[in-house]
């Protein structure tokens, strides 16, 4: 595994122009991107071919989360347990304890140790996240093939981190606010 920083703003600047686009939407699309090279190259590709496409105003278009979900599965994703990647992509952190409490019975270290290795994750303090932008292609993929598994998994992983909060970890509640997705509830 080969670990890749984000892609600065002035580089994106010039792998956006490369793809011809050097509008007002260049700003946007690289916040929407957040320096990854193969999003920055998916939504350049988007703002070339249709100029009336913004990430500002439309950032889940469905057509490049489709294509960066395909990218990914034909890579990265082939080996990986499924049940492990739902609770990745749920869980803000994921760590060793998470994957064991959500999938008692599997091998949390062998799951963990996969989901690590992915050029998508990164180390969030004793456990790892999935790229932003990664995240929400496969959480829209989840819960568009099995949306009872993807509360299912939510809730394993609201009583997990209550477990963890009840037991003085207060550091738990910024895992649970991140399972919150109403904006009138979150703060």
């Amino acid at each position: 595994r080969i670990d890749l920083a984000a892609m600065p703003p002035e580089e994106a600047r010039k792998l956006l122009a490369a793809y011809g686009v050097a509008d007002s939407r260049v700003a946007a699309i690289i916040d929407w991107a957040a320096g990854s090279p193969l999003a920055l190259a998916l939504a350049a590709d988007a703002a070339s071919t249709d100029a009336g496409w913004s990430a500002a105003y439309s950032p889940d278009r469905p057509d490049i989360l489709r294509a960066l979900l395909h990218r990914l599965v034909e890579t990265d994703l082939q080996d990986i347990r499924p049940s492990a990647l739902g609770i990745a992509v749920v869980a803000r952190s994921t760590t060793p304890e998470l994957l064991q409490a959500v999938l008692p019975g599997e091998d949390a270290e062998a799951a963990y140790r996969q989901l690590a290795s992915l050029t998508v994750t990164e180390p969030l303090g004793g456990g790892i996240m999935m790229h932003e932008l990664v995240r929400k292609a496969l959480l829209a993929d989840l819960r568009q093939r099995n949306p009872d598994l993807e509360r299912d998994v939510r809730r394993r992983i609201a009583d997990y981190l209550y477990e963890r909060g009840v037991a003085g970890e207060s550091l738990a509640i910024i895992d649970m606010a991140h399972l919150v997705e109403n904006p009138l509830i979150r703060w």
